[in-house]
């Protein structure tokens, strides 16, 4: 899954990166609206993670450029920021999703396959396969096997 990471805290966005390439992610990085913009004509991504808290616009700027463009790209807004009216607002301005800082790698992880299934058409984590072969991801998550 190719991501990009909108972010302008350098420490936080390659921190972030290098745990997300860890769990097999690709991850490509912007600390501007503007390269966002640019990287998101280039490149096909199935998932952005955006701050709303750029040096050079704000991330409802961003939201609008960005659905003006390609309305079918998930955008999970990672903020500082826990207000309501701030979450509100970018939820209003095209964004899937809203997490704050600090957060929980796990969630984010789950979130962002969330965001790509539901965008895939694809709401649950169950497959089947006719009347006989069923699959759900959802049990097997975090199952250990004993050895």
């Amino acid at each position: 899954m190719r991501i990009l990471l909108v972010e302008d805290d350098m420490i936080l966005a390659q921190s972030l990166t290098d745990r997300l390439e860890g769990q097999g992610f690709h991850v490509d990085e912007a600390d501007r609206g503007e390269d966002a913009l640019e990287l998101s004509d280039l490149y096909e991504y199935q998932v952005m993670i955006l701050d709303p808290g750029l040096p050079d616009m704000g991330g409802d700027e961003v939201l609008d450029n960005l659905r003006a463009k390609n309305e079918r790209l998930p955008v999970l807004v990672l903020s500082g920021e826990a207000d309501v009216e701030a979450r509100l607002s970018c939820l209003r301005s095209g964004a899937d999703d809203y997490l704050t800082k600090p957060f929980n790698m796990e969630e984010l992880v789950a979130r962002l396959h969330a965001l790509v299934r539901r965008a895939n058409g694809h709401a649950n984590n169950r497959l089947q396969f006719g009347d006989h072969a069923r699959f759900d991801g959802a049990r097997c998550a975090g199952r250990r096997h004993a050895g």
